[in-house]
């Protein structure tokens, strides 16, 4: 018995192993560096311990809170509408009966595309002078005038939340659609036969049935947008540095302001505190979203 259960720790150790150095070491030292001062003495880092400075000097950091805010804003909005229209090309996508492979190819080609490159095409489409959204809109007597969507306070993030969600709109669709084939079309008919309405069907059996994959996408969707990164950076800034952001801190999430003070400011400690926060919101997202998965009995 003993010797089976050495031959699988031994196993498993290559595993342990990965998972030792590629996330538990760097959570650690993420948190010791959350409770440290950070110098270099001669080209190396040294820290010393001061407690939890750092996490109380956050609630005072005007940059801290602006990102918090817009990060909220960000993830809200973002998370909503994919979901929303997720849904929708789910429900589309579940009626095609000829050229079905094509038509989920076509719905998946957003999200094949890597964040770096969607956000230069975005970035050129949104052009205040050669995009194509202003010449769209001018030309169907949207818009009168030729609008900076990236540089104007007002359009900025809501341009930002616009490419996300068309970036992730493929993703959710095909993880609902992968719900919708699960539901036995016996139950459709039978609300039929009862003489209910689609809008029952939808309501009584769609929903309820899909309530798993909806938490799933939910709890990955709020993940991605409480770290993202790439995305925002192409779109919202001339440069990395001082112009990710741009305009005047409205698009400036989490993910920019941490890079920023680490790598611009070389400030690691602060760095690290607000990545611990941002950590913490992750997990109890998690929690609470993996506590409403319903259970097998």
């Amino acid at each position: 018995m003993a010797r089976d259960r050495l031959y699988a720790y031994s196993l498993i150790s290559p595993a342990l192993f990965v998972v030792l150095a590629i996330v538990v070491y760097p959570v650690f030292f993420l948190l010791q560096l959350s409770v440290s001062e950070v110098s270099f003495v001669q080209g190396r880092m040294a820290t010393t311990f001061s407690g939890l400075n750092h996490f109380s000097d956050l609630a005072s950091d005007g940059a801290f809170l602006n990102s918090a805010y817009r990060t909220g804003i960000f993830t809200v909005s973002s998370v909503f509408l994919s979901l929303i229209a997720g849904l929708g090309v789910a429900l589309a996508v579940n009626e095609v009966r000829k050229g079905v492979t094509l038509v989920r190819l076509a719905v998946l080609l957003p999200w094949l595309l890597p964040p770096v490159v969607s956000g230069l095409i975005w970035r050129w489409m949104f052009h205040d002078q050669f995009g194509l959204v202003n010449w769209i809109l001018m030309n169907v007597g949207l818009l009168q005038n030729r609008q900076p969507w990236l540089a104007d306070v007002a359009t900025a993030m809501p341009s930002v939340i616009w490419v996300d969600v068309w970036m992730h709109i493929p993703f959710v669709a095909i993880i609902l659609l992968a719900g919708l084939q699960t539901i036995p079309s016996e139950l459709y008919e039978a609300v039929r036969v009862d003489g209910g309405s689609s809008l029952r069907a939808f309501w009584h059996v769609t929903l309820p049935l899909l309530r798993p994959y909806l938490l799933v996408v939910l709890l990955i969707r709020v993940i991605f947008s409480l770290r993202v990164f790439d995305i925002v950076v192409m779109l919202a800034g001339s440069k990395f540095g001082s112009a990710a952001g741009a305009p005047a801190g409205t698009t400036q999430v989490f993910g920019l302001l941490i890079w920023q003070r680490a790598i611009e400011h070389l400030k690691f400690a602060e760095s690290a505190a607000m990545a611990v926060v941002v950590l913490v919101l992750t997990f109890i997202v998690s929690f609470v979203s993996i506590k409403m998965l319903p259970s097998k009995t």
